[in-house]
């Protein structure tokens, strides 16, 4: 029978959480956490010293024999206990397990369940779940079966113990869902194993009790497999540590004090560290790039030497668990050193890394970027532009610079007040930008996203001139559209396929055609911005006058849609006195905020008002680019902005279209691998780009090189592929439907099915959905 005992009962009707002690083979729910009577049960010292929490320890049947009691299969132990914690409301605040043994085993189970047995009250322990500690759990199996084997006859095994055995199938998938699964659900892992043999066997050795979880290291403790579980007094290193952790999930409790603690020694090894704490850095760069990478390993060595922890991406296997690794390092760092090179500002991962850092800054203060130039002083990225533009950098052209960059970067982590003079700063204004005419074909690199800087550029018309761009229908129709007044324009695409390099030539041919133009990229609002609609609000106002160079009268706060509209026609309208037209990019990024159809029926009121007599919207146009099917953003017909003109649909290159991209690249490929080239990447105009750049500049590969390393992780699509996995992993569900789609030609919903095809990253095939193109097919059948 299994029984859910209180240690300690908060008096607050709201807890600060809630910690749940689960012992393993012939544990019980007292004995197993006291050493020496009543007064060392431990859980009790935790509900002394953090007053504001819930403290539980479940009983249930559980033996290594079947001789000495009654046991149940683990996955049948865990749905009971699963309804004994909803009897008890376990799941109302944030959750703390502390497991021993097959406690823990127990516990990853029950969490497994949660979340896949659809039952909204286990569901809920699972989101509350803020942290496991593992005492000797055998993820990986454990001595103790095949100990058991031996012994033969004198015990009796039974279905537990037979679970238990290293490497068995069960428990390998039950920890591979838990090394998935505990960064995305927010699970802080701590590990403990011990040392000592118990009746001459270590049953849980550092193997054994490593869950594969970057970040997480087990800690060895000296005790063996039963006495772990007992620490003997509270300044023990066990207890302080499982204090600590949970004073800190559950923001409760007072610091640690002197007098916790026995000596001086053991203050300078508890309390000093956290006062003193080395900086931890993340290092930044574009692999296989030679000068990045020798300089990324430089640094590294020399920083850790100076006491900083550094997390560097070398080694580790791409797949879920890297996507969740990256970004949990980006949380957990204070410094974010980014080494820009000429290639990896053109990079997608670094960008990605970047844009996460900064994010967070604006939402914490940390961490802090530090950029270094790398053999390079140009423009940057324009995305990277938008982040790191006026931040101070540190050069690096050679060799000789190494250990000026590395004396720059110790300064600045130091906090010290002359660390200026070993950085520099340069801002590259729009007019500076190189215009693509001067770029020769040969070696022109195709950017991830498009360049919108050319439109601010002094001197009013502008000159977009990319050697190797492929006109499509799409650009007569902008151009078309362009020199008409009053006019809403919408282009949907997938990621990545030119959507908003076809915006920056509707607005171009807009300046041609004497009108304002107004430019709203919503990749560059942060998060903060686009989480309160009232803040939203207030950003496209300062944005539009930002954009339009205008200096509009007045602070009052726009506090609803209706003020913003007043705003733009009072204030922006009557001091331009001219046509204007408002683009909106990426706009996508409202999909699934609480505003996002009063947004959209803004912007169609907007649309609907140049029909008012004397309206100052009539010489308004009105540019949307999305990526997503319309009916996600908005439902209402008749609120709906994307229905009031044919959108465009950008498509992928067809075969003439490559034809015509090799002619403009000199020719480097044959009939016959276009078709290859074609078969591989479907036309995907960024792919395809790129493929070209890589066939025809310095150190180029060749074309059967390019086929056979396409999924490689570290070929020549590399960059591209990271950041998919990245993007891909940002929505829980998407992932798992990307697989089934491969493995089954079918995605699980229609809204699925859209939100993919507007990352690009399936199609239809007559009834099929299908991979976007056969590189993705590989590629994510590999690593997810």
């Amino acid at each position: 029978m299994s029984k859910l005992h209180v240690v300690q009962q908060t008096k607050s009707q709201t807890p600060a959480g809630e910690i749940v002690f689960v012992h393993g083979l012939g544990g019980d729910a007292f004995g197993t956490w006291q050493s020496d009577g009543e007064e060392t049960f431990w859980p009790q010292w935790l509900g002394d010293d953090l007053p504001g929490l819930n403290i539980y320890s479940l009983d249930y049947e559980v033996s290594a024999s079947a001789w000495r009691g009654t046991t149940m299969p683990l996955a049948d132990r865990a749905t009971n206990t699963l309804d004994l914690f909803r009897a008890h409301s376990i799941g109302n605040c944030p959750l703390f397990f502390i497991c021993h043994s097959l406690g823990g085993l127990l516990t990853k189970q029950i969490l497994r369940h949660g979340q896949e047995l659809q039952n909204p009250a286990w569901a809920k322990i699972v989101e509350q779940t803020r942290g496991l500690a593992f005492l000797s759990t055998p993820h990986a199996g454990a001595e103790l079966a095949g100990w058991a084997d031996f012994l033969g006859k004198m015990l009796r095994k039974t279905v537990t113990l037979n679970e238990l055995k290293a490497h068995d199938p069960s428990l390998r998938a039950l920890n591979v869902w838990y090394r998935n699964n505990a960064e995305k659900l927010g699970i802080e892992t701590l590990c403990f194993f011990e040392t000592q043999p118990y009746l001459g066997i270590q049953v849980v050795n550092a193997t054994s009790a490593d869950p594969g979880i970057s970040g997480v290291t087990p800690i060895p403790m000296d005790d063996d497999h039963i006495s772990i579980c007992k620490p003997a007094s509270r300044d023990s290193q066990l207890y302080l540590s499982i204090r600590r952790t949970a004073s800190d999930l559950f923001k409760c409790g007072e610091p640690l004090a002197i007098a916790d603690f026995a000596d001086n020694e053991q203050v300078d090894k508890a309390i000093k560290p956290a006062r003193e704490r080395a900086a931890k850095l993340f290092i930044s760069y574009r692999r296989s790039v030679k000068f990045d990478e020798q300089l990324a390993q430089y640094l590294r060595e020399n920083l850790a030497q100076a006491g900083s922890e550094i997390f560097i991406d070398v080694g580790m296997q791409v797949g879920t668990d890297w996507v969740a690794e990256i970004r949990r390092r980006i949380d957990w760092c204070d410094y974010l050193i980014v080494l820009l090179s000429e290639q990896s500002i053109h990079s997608e991962m670094v960008q990605g890394e970047v844009r996460l850092a900064h994010q967070k800054r604006k939402r914490d203060g940390s961490p802090q970027i530090l950029p270094v130039r790398v053999c390079y002083d140009g423009p940057l990225d324009y995305e990277l532009d938008s982040y790191l533009g006026r931040v101070q950098y540190v050069t690096w052209n050679s060799k000789q610079d190494s250990e000026r960059a590395l004396t720059a970067i110790k300064s600045a982590i130091d906090g010290h007040a002359d660390c200026a003079d070993l950085l520099e700063l340069k801002v590259i204004e729009a007019s500076n930008i190189p215009d693509a005419v001067s770029v020769e074909p040969s070696s022109f690199r195709p950017n991830p996203v498009v360049d919108p800087r050319v439109l601010r550029a002094p001197g009013g018309s502008i000159r977009i001139n990319d050697p190797v761009y492929v006109r499509r229908r799409a650009d007569e129709r902008v151009e078309s559209t362009a020199r008409m007044l009053g006019e809403t324009l919408v282009i949907r695409a997938p990621r990545q396929t030119g959507k908003s390099s076809l915006l920056v030539r509707y607005l171009a041919a807009c300046m041609e055609a004497n009108k304002h133009i107004a430019y709203i990229d919503f990749q560059n609002f942060s998060d903060e911005e686009l989480e309160d609609y009232e803040t939203l609000l207030n950003a496209l106002k300062s944005e539009l006058a930002r954009s339009l160079r205008l200096e509009v009268s007045g602070e009052s706060k726009i506090t609803t849609q209706r003020d913003l509209t007043n705003h733009i026609e009072d204030e922006i309208l009557t001091l331009i006195g001219a046509p204007v037209t408002i683009a909106f990019d990426e706009v996508d990024r409202v999909l699934g905020r609480p505003y996002q159809h009063d947004f959209f029926s803004m912007l169609r009121n907007w649309h609907n008002r140049r029909s008012e007599p004397l309206s100052p919207w009539e010489d308004v146009d009105l540019a949307l680019v999305i990526a997503t099917e319309p009916y996600l953003l908005i439902d209402s017909g008749d609120r709906s902005p994307f229905n009031v003109t044919p959108p465009i649909e950008l498509q992928s290159f067809v075969r003439a279209d490559l034809g015509e991209l090799n002619d403009r690249y000199g020719t480097p490929l044959g009939d016959e691998q276009l078709d290859r080239l074609h078969q591989l990447l479907h036309g995907q105009p960024f792919l395809s780009r790129l493929s070209f750049y890589r066939l025809t500049t310095s150190g180029s590969i060749k074309f059967e090189e390019l086929l056979e390393q396409a999924d490689d992780i570290n070929g020549p699509f590399s960059d591209h592929l990271r950041h998919l996995l990245m993007l891909l992993e940002r929505q829980k569900d998407l992932p798992s439907a990307m697989m089934q789609l491969i493995t089954k030609g079918a995605a699980p919903t229609r809204d699925t099915y859209f939100r993919l095809e507007g990352a690009g990253l399936v199609r239809r095939d007559g009834d099929r959905v299908v991979p976007a193109n056969l590189l993705y097919a590989r590629f994510f059948k590999r690593v997810l």
